[in-house]
């Protein structure tokens, strides 16, 4: 009985590290706008800045093993979506772009005018291939909720993070402050994010190989 209750009790510590968990901010930012100074759009505005914060406790213990496993959704508002920028910051203040003025081929150029609207979920994970495609969506027409890729103009401006995933997350820190910092370079049409989360799902601080191994005094008949 004895060996069978570490049996148990050990099992029962495994399943709690893979266990899938939610964190969320569900406090809109206040809507923020760019500011003409040379222009209406792009590098000839100064952006408006606004950031959101969600905090992962010290109970969820590791780095990311397996990013795929690791989610961002987003909802936010936008009139015009070529306006937006997202970056996601790590606890250690690493950052990667997640959006980055959709459509807008130069400088000044204000990008795509389809909008973002809150209730359209967009979702951002590593194993996600196609990017946001508001061409293909139409002008004027809402981005559909869905799972996505980051999603970058051609412009040069704002550089910011471009990066990919899956080599991002690997191996960052679960647990501590993540950021979202959101940027309009565009005047007359605010943005909002009305909310987003982190979905940690099971297996995010394990490798794939890993398995449970006990020792040899562990009998199992």
């Amino acid at each position: 009985m004895k060996k069978l209750n570490f049996f148990a009790f050990a099992l029962f510590l495994f399943a709690g590290i893979i266990q899938a968990q939610t964190y969320q901010n569900t406090t809109p930012t206040t809507p923020v706008d760019g500011i003409t100074r040379e222009g209406a759009c792009g590098g000839l505005t100064q952006p408006g800045v606004n950031i959101s914060k969600i905090t992962i406790p010290n109970t969820i213990t590791g780095n990311i093993a397996n990013p795929s496993k690791f989610t961002i959704n987003l909802d936010i508002s936008a009139a015009w979506l070529g306006d937006v920028a997202a970056e996601l910051i790590t606890p250690s203040g690493d950052a990667i772009t997640l959006i980055r003025r959709i459509g807008s081929l130069s400088i000044s150029s204000c990008g795509d005018s389809s909008s973002f609207i809150a209730g359209n979920i967009l979702g951002f994970n590593s194993a996600n291939t196609s990017p946001i495609d508001a061409a293909a969506v139409g002008v004027g027409v809402p981005i559909p909720a869905g799972n996505y890729a980051p999603s970058y103009s051609t412009a040069k401006f704002p550089n910011h993070h471009p990066g990919v995933m899956s080599t991002f997350l690997t191996g960052k820190q679960i647990r501590g402050d993540w950021r979202l910092i959101i940027y309009d370079y565009g005047s007359g049409d605010p943005t909002t994010l009305n909310s987003w989360q982190i979905v940690l799902g099971a297996g995010v601080n394990l490798k794939s190989n890993e398995t449970i191994t006990f020792g040899s005094e562990i009998s199992l008949k």
